[in-house]
């Protein structure tokens, strides 16, 4: 990761998120410590941690100690968990837990008192800085809620103008709310990316995803395709979107029709070759989008092709 995390810097990539799942992938606190010694000007992020497995003061000690390592180039991201919650039967976070976590891990930052049931308990040696905190949102109420109180969203609800103009429409109307402009919430745009010429192939590896997109609003469907069960009864550990054999996840999900993974790609990936993603791109860029978050395909793999890729054709 770290090695990685060189290159993106290397070729240009502002940004580096790492995800937070303690059972999926390796620490993200540790992973981040690696990062941040062998870079110096990429910023950091997780994307994301949550209120179920991290308490506020240990999430504030360890953004403490990623603000002083990387000269404040780090941004916490912030939402009600999912992987790392789902997986042990857990419940995520609520709305008002996630306000409630993001005020006291901002209170600590800043050397102030909370109260515990022992008494007043602070932070020695607070950065006493404020890191921009980007909450994680796709529905309408959590994208109100990143108005209202995040300095970001990381939204991955499409890339299409409708699903951009629904984010900010969302986002304004929070901000509003709290009194807030909504320009001064950044929106990182994520999406699942491959840079090839055989765009057959890629919209494939996006299979399971368009599976996991059909099985979560079956109107898509109609009434020509039946799913094979639910997300959970095609027993997939930890779950289809995160299986550990793509290949097999692939043909278990051979149901889904063409047109709803055109779709799902269409909405939600970039897909082609270097000059046709490039075109691409530069097409969000002009419709607002200054914050770009690409994915690779694989959950355990490293994104080296998507780094490269993007590297030699779209950020060269």
């Amino acid at each position: 990761m770290a090695e990685v995390a060189r290159r993106a810097e290397k070729v240009g990539f502002a940004y580096l998120w790492v995800p937070d799942s303690q059972l999926l992938w390796n620490d993200v606190w540790a992973t981040l410590g690696a990062i941040a010694v062998g870079t110096d000007q990429i910023v950091l992020g997780t994307n994301v941690t949550n209120p179920v497995t991290r308490e506020a003061a240990v999430t504030a000690g360890a953004t403490r100690t990623l603000i002083e390592s990387t000269n404040r180039r780090f941004v916490l991201g912030i939402g009600v968990g999912d992987s790392s919650v789902r997986i042990q039967g857990r419940p995520p976070a609520t709305m008002s837990e996630l306000r409630r976590y993001v005020s006291e891990v901002r209170a600590l930052l800043r050397g102030e008192s909370l109260s515990g049931s022992s008494g007043r308990y602070r932070m020695v040696e607070a950065t006493e800085v404020e890191v921009p905190v980007f909450v994680s949102a796709t529905g309408p109420k959590m994208l109100q809620l990143a108005g209202e109180i995040g300095d970001g969203a990381i939204f991955v609800g499409g890339i299409d103008e409708a699903s951009l103009e629904y984010a900010r429409e969302n986002i304004a109307a929070g901000a509003a709310g709290a009194g807030r402009d909504a320009s001064e919430v950044e929106i990182a745009v994520g999406c699942f990316a491959y840079l090839g010429n055989d765009i057959d192939h890629g919209k494939r590896l996006m299979r399971p995803y368009a599976a996991v997109f059909a099985l979560r609003h079956p109107e898509l469907l109609g009434d020509e395709v039946t799913a094979p069960g639910t997300e959970e009864q095609l027993a997939f550990y930890p779950d289809l979107g995160h299986a550990r054999d793509w290949e097999a996840a692939i043909e278990a999900t051979d149901w889904v029709p063409d047109r709803v993974l055109d779709d799902f790609c269409d909405r939600y990936c970039l897909i082609g070759d270097g000059p046709s993603i490039r075109r691409k791109v530069d097409g969000l860029a002009s419709a607002g989008v200054d914050n770009l978050y690409v994915r690779g395909v694989h959950s355990y793999e490293l994104p080296l092709s998507v780094l490269e890729g993007f590297g030699q054709h779209v950020l060269g």
